[in-house]
């Protein structure tokens, strides 16, 4: 009975302090955003502040139970958990924006450490910290306390899960923190009752925790080889992560939370291989895992991304089986549990290197998303024994394969042009890569002809790359936003371009002389677009309006002379594109003076004058990734304030996934506006081929008489809110209750 009352207490602390460390940085997040706006870059300073709080906390543990008895360790660690509650309930209430001039990024990492950091800090170091404790219980399993690192990524897991479908659904910001605290507050006391049990438990005055504990196979081992041993095998899967999240939600499907999917197999991967039961068992991964790599590369040759049921499971597969795998030897590693701490503090740096290469360092490196395959090649090249033959080769015939692969990719179209075969190089594509991809199978019981082959075969991928799509790419560069293509096609004997990030299109423009001036896609003239600014121009011909996301510019194109435009801009990039007539005219075609502030819309025009415009146009919601700052009662209040008496304000909602449309009416109830809203779907194929697209549009406006020209047109309806919808604020906002489903 005693030995389940320890394990509970021990499990239950590991359990509910990982589930913590997990719902606050989301839930910190929310809070941020209003404050500093939706840049990428406020995230990736988030993932990068937390990584370094959680490698000083698993420093600090390793340090605290390395030195000091295990009666010291206890008072110190009473403060360390007693010290977050001057800290909580965790509020930015009283932090403004950082002031003019002041680094964003410094205010932001300042914020962080006064605010976040302790009990942040407090709740990263349970897990090695308790581990090392639990030896010293007598517990029948003390002697290999790892199995308890499965209940400690269990509670991360259903954090990351329970944040977006049950904490953000209920509560506001408001009460996620006093929940929060709470909850905290119980760990505390479920941690000190461990350390309790530990000290009534420890051994005797000069018996050593180590002769209590069996030896590992590695034994004691602190080479240097071990250690790097560990830091690698935990960079690969974070890096991986990373990489294949930002894949999946640009070039595949641009669908809300599925970034939860890959970062939850992430966790469930460490679940797995730290549990006492072996679940899938290393010889069977280590088989899978070759053709699913292999298929992978394959897909991402050919720049496959549909069908999403097809190709999304591939990328899921493929990233579980390389987690278990490196995961795996981790536990493989493991040193005795005396020394738990110092490895565990090793996993932390590797996932934190991950997290800083491909949020930080990749950008810097590359023009085009290249750590992803380049992770996958660096996988496929420390591939471990499978246990089966891997059969001994020399160089020279590894070398021979790889070689050989990049000339079948390279040389085949080539030798056929020379041949006087007329074949169209798209259609060489498929069954070369597929050869390819084949051959590289073939090869993957060496290890190291495996690796060498499939670096191959991306290499010729890579300087073969761009064909696939329709189109040519005659513009392309990376920021922190992603990556922004201007892409050159022909259609029906007509030229244009397009501008595309990801895998969403933001803008179109004919290049023929005569059809340059009319905006496209969502934006033409038959559309919403094209009946709001018909208005404004005859209601306010000397109009001054704000416009948040700038696109290709194509709403300039209704610009009048008197008129001027101020476009808030968060991607310098998209800025270059749209500001350069050889790629997008609208802009330097325009009758209407213009200027292009760059920075997050919300944050800049609160900055404006109240009443200066009699326009604003609020269009940032074509991906998943919705500003949803930009789009609560505070902000839309600041909107209005800003108008003029009779201005508008527009929002243009379309979207493939998310429904907009109750958010927009709650805000408009409650702010005491008109609001009508244009569904604009039906579009002839004709019409697509012409480059026009379905678009989804809101006005709204102080009074309704200022909208009464809208009102009449039967295109246009009165917005539907249901009584149950729930009014999105800088304190609640809940994106999964807007998703088609």
């Amino acid at each position: 009975m005693l030995n389940v009352l320890i394990l509970v207490c021990y499990t239950a602390a590991l359990f509910l302090s990982a589930f913590l460390a997990f719902s606050l940085q989301p839930m910190v997040g929310k809070m941020v955003l209003p404050l500093l706006g939706g840049a990428p870059a406020v995230w990736n300073t988030c993932m990068v502040f937390y990584q370094v709080v959680l490698l000083a906390g698993y420093a600090y543990s390793h340090l605290l139970a390395g030195r000091l008895s295990l009666k010291v360790q206890l008072l110190v660690h009473f403060v360390i958990l007693a010290l977050p509650f001057l800290f909580l309930p965790i509020t930015l209430a009283s932090t403004g924006p950082p002031a003019g001039g002041q680094s964003p990024t410094l205010w932001l990492l300042s914020t962080l450490l006064l605010v976040v950091a302790p009990p942040f800090f407090a709740v990263t170091t349970t897990a090695p910290l308790l581990q090392r404790w639990f030896v010293s219980t007598r517990h029948r399993e003390a002697a290999d306390p790892y199995f308890l690192y499965a209940a400690s990524n269990l509670g991360s897991l259903l954090a990351l899960l329970a944040y977006p479908f049950v904490l953000e659904w209920l509560l506001p910001l408001t009460g996620q923190s006093r929940a929060w605290s709470l909850m905290y507050g119980l760990a505390a006391l479920l941690i000190l009752a461990s350390g309790a049990i530990a000290l009534k438990g420890k051994p005797a005055l000069g018996e050593g925790i180590a002769s209590a504990i069996p030896q590992s196979s590695t034994g004691t081992n602190r080479m240097p080889r071990t250690t790097l041993r560990w830091v690698w095998y935990a960079f690969l899967p974070s890096s991986l992560l990373l990489g294949v999240t930002q894949y999946i939600s640009t070039d595949i499907a641009v669908i809300p939370l599925f970034w939860v999917i890959p970062l939850a197999l992430y966790l469930l991967t460490f679940v797995l291989v730290f549990a006492r039961r072996v679940v899938l068992s290393r010889e069977l991964v280590l088989r899978l895992f070759p053709g699913a790599l292999v298929t992978l590369i394959f897909l991402l040759l050919i720049q496959a991304t549909s069908p999403v049921t097809l190709v999304y499971p591939v990328h899921l597969v493929t990233f579980f089986l390389a987690a278990m795998i490196c995961h795996g030897e981790l536990v493989r590693s493991r040193p005795p549990a005396e020394d738990l701490t110092r490895f565990y503090f090793w996993i932390a740096v590797g996932g934190a290197l991950g997290g800083l290469f491909n949020a930080l360092i990749a950008p810097l490196l590359f023009t085009r998303i290249l750590e992803y395959p380049l992770v996958l090649l660096l996988l496929a090249l420390a591939l471990p024994g499978s246990g089966v033959q891997d059969r001994k080769t020399g160089w020279r015939g590894d070398l021979a394969v790889m070689l050989g692969l990049v000339l079948l990719i390279l040389l085949v179209p080539a030798l056929l042009g020379l041949l006087g075969l007329d074949m169209d190089t798209n259609s060489l594509r498929t069954p070369l890569y597929a050869a390819a991809a084949f051959f590289c199978y073939l090869g993957s019981r060496n290890r190291r002809r495996f690796g060498l082959a499939v670096g191959g075969v991306l290499v010729a991928g890579m300087l073969f790359w761009g064909f696939g799509r329709a189109g040519r790419s005659i513009f392309a560069e990376r920021s922190f936003f992603g990556v922004s293509r201007v892409i050159r096609y022909e259609q029906d004997g007509e030229t244009f371009n397009s501008l595309i990030h990801g895998n969403t299109r933001h803008g179109l423009q004919n290049l023929a002389d005569n059809e340059r001036s009319i905006p496209l896609l969502y934006y033409h003239p038959s559309g919403p677009a094209g009946d709001i600014m018909a208005f404004v121009n005859e209601r306010f011909p000397a109009a001054r309006v704000g416009a948040i996301g700038l696109g290709t510019g194509a709403m300039a194109a209704y610009g009048t002379e008197k008129q001027h435009w101020t476009f808030y801009e968060i991607d310098p990039v998209v800025a270059e594109i749209a500001g350069d007539p050889r790629f997008f005219s609208y802009l330097s075609d325009s009758d209407a003076s213009w200027e292009i502030v760059l920075g997050d819309g919300r944050l800049s025009i609160s900055g404006t004058e109240e009443g200066i415009f009699d326009l604003i146009i609020v269009d940032a919601y074509g991906s998943d990734a919705i500003p949803v700052h930009t789009i609560t009662r505070e902000a839309v209040g600041m909107y209005l304030d800003r108008l003029a008496p009779e201005g508008l304000l527009v929002f243009h909602i379309s979207n493939i996934y998310i429904d907009l449309e109750p958010v927009v009416g709650a805000l408009s109830r409650s702010l005491e506006c008109e609001a009508l809203i244009r569904v604009d779907d039906a579009i002839s194929p004709e019409e697509q081929r012409k480059g026009r697209s379905a678009s989804t549009w809101v006005v709204l406006a102080s009074r309704p008489q200022y909208l009464a020209s809208f009102a009449v047109d039967p295109a246009w309806r009165a917005i539907e809110a249901p009584r149950e919808t729930r009014l999105w604020t800088d304190d609640y906002s809940n994106l999964l209750s807007v998703i088609h489903w």
